[in-house]
């Protein structure tokens, strides 16, 4: 923009026009708009604290029945967020190196590091957009200002993170989700995953199992099999396989 003056002159001929050039504020610019957003955020943790924690790497994100996998806006991570909401809408964010140096491991902060929203897409399309997706925009790729984007929406770390119980590897043989294997043979049902929502919502995936003794002609009368599984979910119906 610029602003004109206009000085007299001590002669007739005319006037003397002095023209002060300068780069005017603009106050719909994505500078403002992220400072704005910025400014009416809460404190995350008033908002944060009853989400699912990230698990702690990939291999537990993808094993985690809590989570699951979505497209991220940067090609270095595998980003995963929260199958539940809190009551307010706000749901997990947690993304994940795919650099082949560093492949797996947990980001956080800027550029690549998961953010959890306080509004999901799912709760109201509309929130979303106002406060998740058009402030990432204006603070990390219209402007430098990411800085102050992850200081309202901070990634969050897998400290509290408790990975599910139990997985199957084979009959008989056990591999839990962090790593540990055993062998368990005894008849009877058993709880095999039992996942917990966030908040004291209650199960949000069951997965239980019947084992029978193996036949003599098979085994030594001590091995164990599986012959049912029964699996249900927050809202869904029982699935029974033999």
């Amino acid at each position: 923009g610029q602003s004109k003056y206009l000085l007299p002159q001590p002669c007739t001929y005319g006037a003397l026009y002095i023209f002060k050039l300068y780069d005017q504020v603009d106050l719909t610019g994505s500078n403002a708009m992220c400072e704005r957003w910025a400014a009416i955020q809460p404190d995350p943790t008033s908002w944060t604290m009853n989400l699912n924690p990230c698990p702690c790497y990939l291999e537990q994100a993808e094993s985690d029945f809590n989570f699951r996998q979505v497209f991220h806006k940067s090609s270095s991570a595998l980003c995963f967020q929260s199958v539940s909401m809190t009551d307010t809408g706000s749901i997990q964010e947690c993304c994940y190196s795919s650099k082949q140096d560093s492949y797996g491991a947990l980001l956080s902060g800027q550029p690549d590091g998961g953010t959890p929203q306080r509004f999901s897409f799912l709760y109201d399309a509309e929130l979303y957009k106002n406060s998740e997706s058009n402030p990432y925009k204006w603070c990390c790729k219209d402007t430098d200002m990411c800085g102050v984007f992850y200081s309202k929406r901070p990634s969050q770390g897998c400290e509290r993170y408790s990975p599910p119980a139990i997985s199957i590897c084979g009959d008989s043989g056990y591999t839990t989700l962090d790593g540990t294997e055993f062998v368990f043979n005894c008849p009877g049902e058993f709880t095999l995953s039992d996942v917990q929502l966030p908040g004291n919502l209650g199960t949000g995936f069951t997965l239980q199992g019947r084992t029978t003794v193996l036949p003599t002609t098979i085994a030594d009368g001590k091995a164990t099999a599986y012959i049912a599984y029964c699996a249900s979910g927050l809202g869904l119906p029982k699935v029974q396989v033999q």
